[in-house]
């Protein structure tokens, strides 16, 4: 049986009980704030203090992700002792992390790393490392892993209601007049 591991970075949102299940390797992605950068790994940021203080702040927090060397001490702890690694990521349009990852992995057997752009965020990115870390484990297989997370992306669609426009105003994706009319009228849009 094919020893297969999995690696995913922290926009996956897994919980702990089902990371440390499957063995899945966690990379943060670096939130910055306040003149100060936080690996968002639950150590460094916890996620209670950043909305905590995400309601004060002037400056909107931007995500940055993790050099290429620091993405292979992650690849390289994940590929330990394994015969292949899934690295599923947060698109790649959206933020460097897949390209990191790219980059830090490029020193292994490519026939021994498949790299996943999830094309999802949150528990949508998270779906399809749970999927492909149970079918992992139950076969050993890696190609039957890679078409049953393909299928999951292929079929899932994530949506999400926002309490307020004011942080879709604060990162420039409304405008301040759409925001406020928004709030006024007490619109709740579906993302």
């Amino acid at each position: 049986m094919t020893k297969i591991t999995f690696l995913t970075d922290s926009v996956c949102d897994i919980p702990d009980d089902l990371l440390r299940r499957y063995n899945i390797t966690v990379a943060p992605i670096f939130v910055n704030f306040g003149g100060q950068s936080f690996a968002d790994d639950g150590v460094e940021l916890k996620r209670d203090e950043f909305y905590r203080r995400l309601r004060t702040l002037d400056d909107y927090p931007h995500t940055s992700a993790m050099s290429p060397e620091l993405a292979r001490t992650y690849i390289d702890k994940a590929f330990a002792d394994s015969d292949h690694l899934f690295i599923i990521t947060t698109p790649k349009g959206l933020s460097g992390i897949y390209n990191a990852m790219r980059l830090g992995s490029a020193h292994l057997p490519q026939d021994r790393v498949t790299l996943i752009d999830s094309g999802q965020l949150s528990i949508g990115m998270g779906w399809q490392v749970l999927i492909g870390a149970q079918i992992a484990h139950e076969t050993g297989d890696v190609q039957q892993t890679h078409r049953a997370i393909l299928s999951a992306q292929k079929h899932q669609h994530v949506y999400a209601a926002v309490g307020s426009l004011e942080f879709l105003r604060r990162s420039g994706r409304v405008s301040w007049a759409a925001a406020n009319i928004g709030n006024l009228f007490n619109i709740k849009p579906i993302v």
